[in-house]
C-alpha cells in the first residue's frame, strides 16, 4: 500500500511538473507569434512603401536620465518646437486667468457642443467649421480659443463617441478648415497628439532602459487611475484612435484650401516610421490604424 501511494504522490508531481512545463512553452509560443506578427504586419507595409519610392530618414538613439528614445532627428525637433509653442501657449493663458475665469469656461463648452455634435454630412462640416471659426475670432483671447480647439479635438480620441469613430474625416475637414484660417491651431492640435500619442511624432521608448514597467507604461502613454495602470486593451484601442485621427489628418484635402499638415507630411511620417521604429504590439497598430482608417 505505501509503495502505491509513492508511486501515486510521484507520478502527481510528474504531471504537475509536466503541466507547468506546458504552461511555459504556451506563454513563450504565444509571446513568441505576437512578436512575430506584428514583424509581418511591418514587413508588408515596408514592402508596399519601398514600392512607392519612400526614402529613409536619418535616426537619432539619445539616452535621457538611461531611457533609450528613438526617431528620426528631424520628427524630434519638430516635436520639439511643437512642444515649446504648446508651452509658451500654455504659460500666456495660465497668465490671463484660463483656469478662473468663468466666461473662459463657458467659451470652451461652446466650442466642446460644436466638436461634439460633428456628423459625416457637408452641412455639418460646414456649419460647425463656420462656428468654431467665428469663436475663435470672439473677443475672447485667441491663444484661449486655440488650445481649448486642440484639447477638445483630442479629448474625442480618448474616449471615442459614435460620431466620431464614424465620422473621423468628418472631423478632419473641420480642423483643415479651422487651421486654414488660424494656422497655429494646427500646430498646437498635432503638439497635443504628440504629448498623449508617441506614435505620432513618431517615437518609441525601450522598455530595458526603465527600472519598472510601470515607469516604461507611463512614459509611452499608459494612463493610471485610482494607482492602477490601465490594460493593454485599453491603450491601444486608445492610441488606434489617435492614430486614425492622424492617419486622416494628413489625407485630408479641401478644395481651395490649404491643410497645413498634409499629405507630404503623411509620407514623411511614414518613411521615419519605418525606417526606425521596431515591430512590436503598439506599432504594429499603430500602424495599422494609421493606413487603414476609413
Amino acid at each position: 500500500m505505501q509503495a502505491r501511494r509513492q508511486a501515486e504522490k510521484k507520478l502527481a508531481e510528474d504531471a504537475k511538473r509536466a503541466a507547468l512545463a506546458a504552461d511555459r512553452r504556451a506563454a513563450e509560443a504565444a509571446k513568441e507569434k505576437e512578436g512575430t506578427a506584428a514583424a509581418a504586419l511591418v514587413a508588408r507595409q515596408e514592402a508596399t512603401v519601398e514600392s512607392k519610392g519612400v526614402q529613409p530618414h536619418t535616426s537619432k538613439e539619445v539616452n535621457p536620465s538611461g531611457n533609450i528614445l528613438k526617431g528620426a532627428e528631424s520628427a524630434l525637433k519638430l516635436e520639439e518646437r511643437r512642444l515649446q509653442t504648446y508651452m509658451e501657449m500654455v504659460r500666456k493663458n495660465e497668465e490671463l486667468g484660463v483656469g478662473s475665469n468663468k466666461d473662459y469656461r463657458s467659451h470652451g463648452m461652446q466650442i466642446a457642443r460644436r466638436i461634439k455634435t460633428i456628423t459625416g454630412t457637408k452641412d455639418s462640416v460646414r456649419t460647425k467649421s463656420g462656428e468654431l471659426i467665428q469663436i475663435m475670432k470672439s473677443p475672447c483671447p485667441q491663444s484661449i480659443s486655440i488650445a481649448m480647439f486642440a484639447e477638445k479635438v483630442v479629448s474625442q480620441c480618448a474616449n471615442p463617441t459614435g460620431s466620431f469613430s464614424n465620422a473621423v474625416y468628418a472631423y478632419c475637414h473641420v480642423i483643415v478648415l479651422v487651421t486654414s484660417q488660424v494656422p497655429t491651431a494646427m500646430e498646437i492640435l498635432l503638439a497635443e497628439l504628440n504629448r498623449v500619442c508617441i506614435y505620432t511624432v513618431p517615437k518609441f521608448y525601450s522598455q530595458s532602459g526603465f527600472e519598472t514597467k510601470e515607469a516604461y507604461y507611463k512614459a509611452i502613454g499608459y494612463q493610471e487611475e485610482d494607482g492602477k495602470i490601465e490594460s493593454p486593451n485599453s491603450y491601444v484601442a486608445r492610441l488606434s484612435s489617435y492614430m486614425k485621427l492622424y492617419g486622416a489628418l494628413v489625407q485630408t484635402e479641401v478644395e481651395g484650401v490649404q491643410n497645413y499638415h498634409g499629405i507630404k507630411e503623411g509620407w514623411a511620417w511614414l518613411a521615419r516610421f519605418l525606417n526606425i521604429l521596431p515591430a512590436n504590439l503598439y506599432t504594429a497598430n499603430a500602424l495599422q490604424a494609421f493606413l487603414e482608417v476609413r
